[in-house]
């Protein structure tokens, strides 16, 4: 059976715990391990802001998203060329705009946490890049 006090060794420079073995378990402080969260990818970290707004939108969307779309512009004309249906043409054409959609829609929300002018703005210059994306 232990005992209810604690005896310490002489090197401690102590000589007795006078606190029950029962309390000094409630008195130890609880160990405190990081949250580890899984790794988001690429569509959830846009979607929820852990990307940079300014990353987001010139990065992202004017410069790769920019040529994705014309990548894709002119592998629809080829295949216009080639004499394929216009069907087919039509759908390489749009293939883009999805994800065209999905960058402006993480834009939008993310430019909302600007003050009222810098979000109108970067809100008008994304819509204008959609709108030349879609149709051009």
């Amino acid at each position: 059976m232990l005992p209810s006090v604690h005896t310490l060794p002489p090197a401690f420079g102590l000589k007795r715990w006078n606190v029950p073995r029962t309390h000094r378990a409630m008195t130890r402080l609880p160990i405190i391990r990081p949250v580890v969260r899984p790794k988001r990818g690429f569509f959830a970290r846009r979607w929820h802001g852990e990307i940079d707004l300014g990353t987001l939108f010139w990065r992202d969307t004017i410069l790769v998203a920019t040529a994705i779309n014309v990548a894709f512009a002119v592998a629809s004309l080829l295949l216009l060329a080639a004499g394929l249906h216009a069907a087919l043409v039509f759908v390489v054409y749009v293939l883009p705009v999805p994800y065209n959609l999905f960058l402006f829609s993480c834009i939008w929300r993310q430019a909302g946490d600007l003050g009222s002018f810098a979000a109108m703005a970067t809100r008008c210059a994304v819509l204008g890049w959609l709108a030349l994306s879609i149709l051009l």
